[in-house]
């Protein structure tokens, strides 16, 4: 009995890589959930099931999807661009923030030497890949 008889070919493989002879081109692998991107024509995948952080990219880069074990393994190319994404929140109330040089007196409004206060900046923007 030949090889290829006796073990069953993984259907991943065998869609990925159809010809042995003609090896596929060479993506980036990620794991974890497949979901739909902010902007039209992308797709999210989410880290895991806190959902605070993923990388997006266009649908036309993402080259295969499989699963294995309830997990997205997605495979896009090299050349894509990734927005990647992390959620994160700060918080060390208002004793925190204000203790040291403003609260002693020693900050940019009251004249003294401290650190300028910083410009505002305008607010943050979801960007598409």
């Amino acid at each position: 009995m030949a090889p290829q008889d006796v073990y069953t070919m993984d259907p991943v493989a065998e869609q990925i890589v159809p010809d042995p002879c003609d090896p596929p081109t060479p993506c980036s692998v990620f794991e974890g959930l497949l979901g739909r991107g902010c902007c039209e024509g992308s797709h999210r995948l989410y880290y895991d099931h806190k959902f605070d952080e993923w990388i997006e990219f266009r649908d036309n880069d993402l080259k295969n999807v499989s699963n294995l074990d309830g997990r997205s393994v997605v495979r896009v190319a090299r050349d894509a661009v990734l927005l990647h994404t992390r959620v994160v929140t700060a918080s060390c109330g208002a004793q925190g923030m204000l203790s040291g040089m403003i609260i002693d007196g020693g900050g940019a409004t009251s004249g003294g030497g401290g650190l300028p206060i910083p410009p505002s900046r305008p607010p943050a923007t979801n960007k598409c890949p």
